[in-house]
């Protein structure tokens, strides 16, 4: 909020309305400020409810809206612990905006490893199915033997064991 500037002004369409209103950068970041706030006094009512009155190690944010500037500053004055935002490092992905696709993608994987499914890349399995005819012969596509299940049904099958 102190950064903020009176000068900066942004456009916002009124809903139901052909016009757009302006607001300067400091009044949004008030708004925001204010919000975050009362949601990290939410989250510490809702530790204390639970009994947890310390937490050693700190607490750990994630997601998009870590990217905002200052969020640092008011989780730690608000919640009065360690606070440190989390950048995810798997799969090339260094934004903490992805933790949560990035997670569910190795919450999937460990489910597969779990039940006993082996993940086949595609390119070995499309290297492998590959024929190289001989010289002057057209070459003829192998499809697989196996019926191979949707992407629809892994999905559901996926958002089944969360709810198991």
């Amino acid at each position: 909020y102190d950064d903020a500037s009176d000068d900066e002004l942004f456009e916002v369409p009124v809903i139901g309305a052909d016009s757009k209103d302006q607001y300067s950068q400091r009044y949004i970041s008030e708004i925001i400020g204010v919000r975050l706030e009362e949601l990290f006094d939410l989250v510490l009512e809702e530790l204390y409810r639970m009994g947890i009155h310390d937490l050693p190690g700190g607490v750990v944010l994630t997601g998009g809206t870590t990217k905002l500037e200052g969020i640092l500053q008011l989780a730690r004055h608000v919640l009065r612990t360690r606070v440190r935002i989390h950048t995810p490092e798997y799969i090339g992905v260094r934004e903490p905006m992805y933790s949560t696709a990035v997670g569910l993608i190795r919450y999937a994987s460990m489910e597969d490893s779990y039940f006993g499914i082996a993940a086949e890349s595609q390119t070995a399995a499309a290297h492998s199915e590959m024929d190289y005819p001989p010289a002057g012969k057209k070459k003829v596509a192998v499809q697989p033997k196996e019926k191979k299940t949707s992407f629809m049904s892994k999905t559901k099958k996926f958002f089944d064991g969360f709810f198991e």
